[in-house]
């Protein structure tokens, strides 16, 4: 066999092993891709329920917003003790359709090298009856860090639920990398939520330090609707069932720094846990008189 011949062998042979290499390598991402992921059991003697609301803050128009005269729209998830999953209640999805369809398209071709939130199951039911083993449930506000949503942190939500507590998580809009509303509006981070790579030191503590205030106000907002919820006019499932003078606040990152600020400013929040969150805002000079618990790497 000629040189010429064996060296065109050699390089279809090898250019055969590089596409069967490269069909393996897509083959185990697919696999990995949607292989089903079931979240850690919760803990508590409780059932875990999921709803959720779009509230929107008549009172303030949104400064992180592109678009003028928008008012502030939160997208909140309520995690609570429930009772048992019976079989015609289906388990809530990690993601509802339209976020899942609205977080594949702003992830493109990337999406296949992360997990198919599709494929993860999750323990709470959703809309499930209140369980109706207490009265009254103390109130957990919630925050993710600056660009994670509320789903991010469900297997903490359902433990908390789990033992007995409401926890209400918001994703801060135009900080949070989308939030998908009630009617299908999709709401990108803008830069005025979120601080660019760019910035130097000076220019991040600065919008951080004005945003914080936004958080925090997001938080008293949230607190306000469920009071609305446990009033006795709203009729629902948590009409009377929330104690209100049990109402804590935590959150990851910087809605960790956002609890310690929500704690500083409003004596409703009785405790607060930052979980890995640098402080920002007034609370950094003034300081705290409630309990507060700091959780660090």
């Amino acid at each position: 066999m000629s040189l010429r011949k064996r060296l065109i062998k050699l390089f279809l042979g090898i250019t055969c092993a590089g596409l069967l290499l490269l069909l393996g390598l897509v083959l185990l991402i697919l696999v990995w891709h949607n292989q089903p992921l079931v979240l850690p059991i919760p803990t508590g003697p409780y059932a875990v329920g999921r709803v959720g609301y779009d509230w929107i803050d008549a009172t303030r128009l949104d400064p992180l917003s592109d678009k003028p005269h928008e008012q502030r729209e939160l997208m909140v998830w309520i995690w609570y003790p429930a009772l048992p999953l019976t079989p015609a209640q289906p388990a809530a999805p990690y993601l509802p359709a339209s976020w899942a369809q609205a977080r594949a398209q702003d992830l493109g071709i990337s999406a296949v090298l992360r997990r198919n939130r599709n494929s993860v199951h999750v323990h709470a039911i959703a809309d499930a009856v209140l369980s109706p083993a207490q009265p009254a449930y103390p109130v957990l506000i919630m925050q993710p860090g600056l660009g994670p949503i509320m789903s991010d942190y469900t297997a903490l939500a359902e433990e908390l639920a789990s033992h007995g507590y409401v926890v209400v998580g918001s994703t801060p809009t135009y900080s949070a990398t989308m939030v998908v509303f009630a009617n299908g509006r999709v709401a990108l981070r803008t830069p005025s939520g979120n601080p660019p790579d760019s910035a130097t030191p000076g220019e991040s503590n600065s919008l951080l330090n004005r945003l914080i205030a936004i958080w925090a106000a997001d938080d008293r907002f949230v607190l306000n609707q469920v009071a609305t919820l446990n009033s006795a006019q709203a009729g629902g499932k948590f009409s009377g069932h929330l104690n209100l003078q049990a109402v804590g606040v935590l959150g990851h990152s910087f809605g960790g720094a956002t609890a310690a600020e929500v704690c500083h400013l409003d004596p409703r929040f009785k405790a607060g846990v930052d979980l890995d969150g640098s402080l920002f805002g007034d609370v950094v000079q003034q300081g705290l008189r409630r309990p507060f618990m700091f959780i660090w790497s």
